[in-house]
């Protein structure tokens, strides 16, 4: 791809102007699941190598071609029909990133990561349209850079996604 668009400030307004940089992109994503009637499965698996200026892209903040390198999930969700329950838990990897420059900017090497989140739905036949829903994301607590969240300075650092998160969650649809 040729002349993205490139949002910048000069003297404090806002600025449209196109990136003279080729960006290229090749890859692959795989998604398989099956079905089991109360139970399915399910995985995904990206390879995506970018480069901008013939220079590998990291990630930035979302702007373009996420996701960026190896990443991988599986996933495994079970309705437990007689307790009008769900429950479920997915494993997500992704593959190390090396530090990579960019004329000043140095964006610094990314470990790879594994997270493991679990959930458990109740949506009680007697009372129509109530769900309370049971999440736990990041339930090994693991410190680890989600590939869409690094910052920006001269040398950028990566913004790490939160630890252990418990949610509690009750709607009503009518």
């Amino acid at each position: 791809m040729r002349n993205l668009f490139d949002y910048g400030a000069v003297k404090s307004a806002t600025v449209l102007t196109n990136k003279p940089e080729e960006f290229r992109s090749k890859g692959v994503t795989l998604n398989a699941a099956y079905d089991f009637g109360a139970t399915k499965i399910g995985a995904s698996y990206t390879k995506a190598d970018v480069t901008e200026g013939g220079i590998d892209l990291v990630p930035s903040k979302g702007e373009f071609f996420a996701p960026v390198g190896k990443q991988a999930t599986l996933y495994i969700d079970h309705q437990l029909a007689d307790w009008d329950m769900s429950i479920g838990a997915s494993a997500s990897w992704a593959g190390g990133l090396n530090e990579t420059r960019k004329g000043t900017t140095v964006y610094n090497a990314l470990d790879g990561y594994n997270v493991v989140n679990a959930c458990a739905e109740w949506t009680p036949s007697s009372h129509k349209g109530l769900a309370v829903r049971l999440g736990v994301d990041n339930l090994f607590d693991q410190r680890y850079s989600e590939r869409s969240g690094i910052g920006s300075t001269n040398r950028l650092d990566p913004v790490y996604a939160p630890g252990r998160t418990m949610t509690l969650k009750a709607s009503l649809k009518f």
